[in-house]
């Protein structure tokens, strides 16, 4: 029996204690996060994952918790979904998710995610250094490029959700009605994508196993964040999604100049 469950543990991602109490620590985090805001964990959680586990199987593992986490969140508050925002985007979404996909098949240039990572960083640090409204309110017609952008992105390198927040943001008032937006359509890019790792052979049974391990960490640090977003005002989320946004841009840099 015990020789039986080694076996199994050897298939996970898990190789030392040490590497699986970050993991779990980040995790945690990351989700608690997620819970409060309904964005930010993968920028949270890849970063740090990818320094111990390779990255063909934290893209897909992470994937796995988007959806839990946006079911979890969107799924308890869909009447909260601002519905119109959200099949607004979702078509420029999935057509970015498709032309990403294509482009998979010659080398991306890292010049692109120059010009995105300084895009974010940029938007991040407007938002963070207004005194009124972190994000202004901005015109629908706005959901064809950064939809298509976040899309293409997040087939490309993983790192979509700063698009879509700045639309959802940029529109939604309530801060549930955000947070149940973003999460949704967070949720429909991973589920798409979840399909295209399958299809690919990377949503491998040990990272599965490990999601399935790793899952009950997930579902605390969501309730977590859920219990403290009752607690903070809307201009407070979103200050600190202009923090997350700062350090998105800031990574897309780093993981561009470490292509050139």
């Amino acid at each position: 029996m015990l020789d039986a469950l080694a076996g199994l543990l050897q298939t996970t991602l898990f190789t030392t204690p040490a590497t699986s109490a970050i993991a779990v620590g980040v995790l945690f985090i990351a989700y608690v996060v997620f819970g409060l805001s309904g964005f930010g964990s993968a920028l949270i959680a890849v970063p740090v994952l990818a320094h111990f586990w390779p990255l063909t199987a934290v893209v897909p593992l992470m994937a796995l918790f988007e959806v839990t986490a946006a079911l979890a969140v969107g799924g308890t508050q869909r009447r909260m979904i601002a519905r119109g925002e959200y099949l607004t985007l979702a078509p420029f979404m999935l057509a970015g998710i498709a032309l990403g996909v294509t482009l998979l098949l010659s080398l991306p240039s890292p010049w692109l995610l120059v010009g995105l990572g300084v895009f974010v960083l940029l938007y991040g640090l407007r938002g963070a250094l207004r005194k009124s409204q972190a994000f202004r309110r901005i015109a629908r017609g706005w959901a064809a490029p950064l939809g298509v952008t976040g899309g293409m992105m997040s087939a490309l390198f993983g790192t979509g959700g700063s698009f879509y927040l700045i639309y959802v943001a940029g529109r939604v008032e309530n801060k549930s009605a955000l947070r149940a937006t973003i999460s949704a359509v967070l949720g429909t890019s991973n589920a798409v994508r979840l399909v295209l790792f399958f299809a690919a052979g990377l949503l491998a049974p040990g990272v599965a196993l490990t999601a399935a391990l790793l899952l009950p960490v997930v579902l605390a640090g969501l309730w977590l964040g859920g219990r403290w977003h009752a607690r903070v005002s809307r201009e407070q989320i979103l200050r600190g999604v202009c923090v997350l946004l700062i350090a998105s841009g800031a990574s897309l840099l780093v993981r561009a100049l470490s292509l050139l």
